[in-house]
């Protein structure tokens, strides 16, 4: 939530791929609402102004054009909708009892956690599990959002993992530890994440986006594989671990030196 963040003028990221995720998006909430959507007491007017936001930045018939709606008119069926309108994954983040807590979301493409898990906990709670955090990074994560509640300024930051699936919708992840190394890269794919956050109107939270690409190994161009490998030199064994990939790691490397040295 700290490394990395910078201040970006473009909120959301609409791209190519528009359509066949937002085609994802109705299916998972077709299968999933239940483990996709949540609102807890106190956060509807969050959501009704996240709709206004969107409404301003995004263009009316901008969407997939299939103008589908979640029928009804419960809180989680408006975040839904809104939902539907973008291609990130959409969260709502309140001060409640001293700290930062996730109060409302709509995830539906989820990276190895369960928002069943999440909704309702403050920061520390959610990346409890990832290295080092609480002892480098929550302080700190507390003040970058303090700043920003009350502001117009939107940051942004990316995070990455290596997968073996292109499924957008992936709640779990097998644990693999350093077992079953692979022999190549085929079939493995680069999961990113654009990640932004800026303040609601009226001090009633902080908006967190998730937009997700994900490309096979074998498209990254030259640049791309460069700062990949740059990357994954910085990661420890324990990262790899919570991450799911240690078992990747020696061969992507290799695979990234061996296609740095090809001309």
């Amino acid at each position: 939530m700290v490394v990395g963040t910078r201040p970006t003028s473009k909120w959301l990221l609409p791209g190519v791929d528009g359509p066949p995720q937002l085609a994802a998006k109705v299916e998972v909430l077709r299968k999933h609402a239940g483990a996709a959507v949540a609102v807890l007491p106190g956060a509807e007017h969050g959501v009704e102004l996240l709709a206004d936001l969107v409404d301003s930045t995004v263009p009316a018939g901008s969407d997939d054009g299939s103008g589908h709606r979640m029928a009804g008119s419960a809180p989680e069926q408006a975040l839904a909708s809104v939902a539907l309108r973008v291609q990130e994954d959409l969260c709502l983040l309140q001060r409640r009892s001293g700290q930062w807590r996730l109060w409302a979301a709509c995830v539906c493409f989820p990276s190895h956690w369960r928002l069943t898990e999440k909704i309702g906990a403050g920061l520390d709670a959610i990346h409890g599990p990832v290295p080092g955090y609480r002892q480098r990074l929550a302080t700190a994560s507390t003040k970058v959002l303090d700043r920003l509640a009350g502001t117009t300024e939107i940051v942004e930051r990316f995070n990455w993992v290596l997968v073996d699936t292109p499924r957008l919708y992936t709640p779990r992840a097998e644990r693999f530890g350093d077992a079953e190394p692979r022999s190549d890269v085929d079939g493995l794919w680069l999961r990113t994440e654009r990640q932004t956050l800026r303040a609601l109107p009226g001090d009633l939270g902080l908006v967190f986006t998730i937009r997700t690409f994900v490309t096979p190994l074998t498209d990254l161009t030259r640049p791309e594989r460069g700062a990949l490998a740059k990357s994954m030199h910085g990661i420890s064994d324990e990262l790899h671990k919570y991450r799911s990939s240690l078992r990747y790691r020696n061969v992507v490397m290799s695979w990234l030196a061996a296609s740095e040295r090809t001309v």
